[in-house]
């Protein structure tokens, strides 16, 4: 993890909360919401432009 951080810093110089922030998105659950969040989001964009949208394995449940 502190490779991928260390690549942030060549954007130039980060808020001192940034790293804290990055350490605590990398835990499973979160990461899980955020990708479920965003790909939700893509989802209703996509849709709202008329589009197909593509649901990721598991986002659509068969019920």
């Amino acid at each position: 993890m502190e490779f991928a951080y260390s690549l942030s810093h060549r954007q130039g110089m980060q808020p001192p909360w940034r790293y804290q922030w990055h350490m605590a998105t990398q835990l499973t659950p979160v990461r899980k919401g955020r990708r479920l969040a965003h790909s939700g989001r893509r989802w209703w964009r996509a849709r709202k432009r008329g589009e197909q949208p593509f649901a990721p394995r598991g986002l659509l449940r068969a019920g």
